[in-house]
């Protein structure tokens, strides 16, 4: 019976999470990434200067958030609004899931369900077309690769380069990646973590400013 509440308490968490996140576009912010995103497919260039903007128009400007809206740009190319939306609420959903799997070993099922739900009750208002839809999946998706890799001898910490190089392309808050990593090393050394975690860290640089 235990099991069945777990389960049943996992699934209602995710499945809350997944509401929560399925909304229109109501940020003003989702319009500016989606006009960043269509200058540069059309131009085919990241502009190191600001070509939207009315009163900094041609300051200089490091987008690390380009390939990001170039994904959403494609994506309403394809399906419009909707299709932002469900993208959102599914990269959203994806983040709770690896939040409730990283935790559940930790604190059972029924303690990792409540505290995922306490989780998405206070980011829920975070859970827009904006850039953080990407880094919420790879923030927690980093510490999943953190934490299973310390009970798995290193294995899949190689992991940590391409997702620190996607996210370094996408948002700005990669920087919360480069801290949990060095976290890592300073917490629980090991060669393998040393050798991926510091390549991982060197690998930001691959972006198109440097």
């Amino acid at each position: 019976m235990r099991e069945v509440l777990g389960k049943l308490a996992r699934i209602g968490t995710v499945a809350l999470a997944a509401a929560l996140a399925l909304r229109r576009l109501d940020d003003f912010d989702t319009w500016w990434h989606l006009a960043a995103g269509r200058w540069i497919a059309r131009h085919g260039a990241v502009p190191a200067t600001d070509t939207l903007s009315h009163t900094v128009r041609d300051h200089p400007w490091i987008n690390l958030e380009w390939a990001y809206e170039v994904a959403i740009y494609l994506l309403h190319s394809l399906g419009g609004p909707v299709l932002l939306s469900v993208a959102a609420a599914f990269c959203f959903t994806l983040a709770v899931w690896l939040l409730l799997r990283l935790v559940q070993p930790h604190l059972g099922d029924a303690g990792g369900a409540f505290l995922t739900l306490l989780v998405v009750l206070v980011i829920q208002d975070r859970f827009t077309v904006r850039p953080e839809m990407v880094s919420f999946p790879l923030l927690v998706g980093l510490l999943s690769v953190l934490g299973f890799a310390r009970t798995r001898e290193g294995r899949g910490l190689w992991l940590l380069v391409p997702l620190m190089v996607i996210w370094v392309n996408v948002h700005g808050l990669f920087i919360t990646g480069v801290f949990a990593i060095l976290c890592a090393l300073v917490g629980a050394p090991s060669r393998k973590l040393a050798l991926w975690g510091l390549t991982s860290v060197a690998a930001v640089i691959v972006n198109p400013f440097g």
